[in-house]
């Protein structure tokens, strides 16, 4: 997880996000498309959809990426 959040590149955080949160499918981020993979990526960890059964481990991993993600989003341009 501390590996995944350095990169810079939300691009990159998107295609490898599979590595690091369960179920979630690796996001082809093109230009076109790059909004698009932001926001099912957004969707897969928002703090209001994470399964309110999970650990609080889990719950706190899903925050994190979640709030790394909208970090990056600014550096994108979205």
């Amino acid at each position: 997880m501390d590996r995944w959040s350095t990169h810079k590149d939300l691009r990159t955080m998107l295609r490898t996000m599979g590595h690091i949160w369960p179920g979630a499918p690796s996001m082809s981020a093109e230009d076109a498309g790059l909004k698009k993979a932001y926001m099912k990526a957004i969707r897969l960890v928002h703090p209001d959809k994470v399964d309110p059964s999970a650990s609080p481990q889990v719950k706190a991993k899903a925050q994190r990426i979640f709030t790394t993600l909208q970090a990056n989003k600014q550096q994108a341009g979205l």
